[in-house]
């Protein structure tokens, strides 16, 4: 299906405002992540695979008090139980769509393109180019928060324990 470039434009545009706070909240998580001595590798790999900051940043703070891997994922499962009510009740929007998108939804579903997503679509659920408006909430997001985790891992070491 090819990108409905109107919705995914509109998505992008709604998505700018939210970098202004995502970017330090990443920068943020990439320092504790550093300061905490995860290796910047790790750090990364659980930025991608993780991508979810609050769990993030109680998974770092475990990590740093030396706790056992089963407590360390439980925390973060936890944490992030929110993510499936999200998943519940976005998916009628997307309960027709092929697997691939509905996985991708599923992966790129965080705070901020769910509340702009239910924002735009809670009052036309049948409207046309929902996906597109996702991809076009969760791309720069994505960006943004990869980019302020690895900046926050790169000063990370660098700056003052004090701060």
């Amino acid at each position: 299906m090819p990108l409905a470039r109107t919705e995914f434009n509109a998505g992008l545009r709604a998505s700018l405002p939210l970098l202004i706070a995502i970017g330090p909240f990443g920068l943020v998580t990439g320092v504790a992540m550093a300061a905490a001595g995860i290796p910047p590798l790790a750090a990364m790999a659980m930025s991608v695979l993780v991508y979810a900051g609050a769990s993030m940043l109680a998974a770092t703070q475990l990590i740093a008090e030396g706790a056992p891997a089963l407590i360390v994922m439980l925390a973060a499962f936890i944490v992030n139980l929110r993510l499936l009510m999200y998943s519940a009740s976005i998916r009628p929007y997307f309960a027709g769509a092929p697997l691939g998108q509905r996985l991708l939804v599923s992966y790129a579903l965080v705070d901020n393109p769910y509340a702009l997503f239910l924002q735009r679509y809670s009052t036309h659920p049948g409207a046309a180019g929902k996906f597109d408006y996702f991809l076009g909430l969760s791309i720069p997001t994505w960006i943004c928060w990869q980019a302020a985790v690895g900046a926050g891992l790169l000063v990370g070491n660098q700056l003052p324990a004090a701060w």
